[in-house]
């Protein structure tokens, strides 16, 4: 591998070392300020409705969440 490529791949990961320090710190951060954030679920069948409200930022909740019917078969 080339300098220039191993520099890279190093500086990768430390970002990704850090950036992954910065989310463990925040969920305890949430969790100690019991932070809880709201979710709309919407059905499978209504995943045009519920990507128009995401773009148009209509959401009721922050968070939204679809559905995937299970197939047991």
């Amino acid at each position: 591998m080339r300098r220039a490529g191993l520099i890279g791949v190093l500086r990768q990961r430390c970002l990704s070392n850090h950036n992954h320090r910065l989310n463990e710190e925040f969920i305890e951060i949430a969790n100690d300020l019991d932070l809880r954030p709201g979710v709309s679920l919407f059905a499978f069948e209504k995943l045009d409705e519920a990507l128009i409200l995401a773009k148009q930022n209509k959401l009721e909740q922050l968070n939204a969440v679809i559905a995937v019917p299970r197939n047991d078969s």
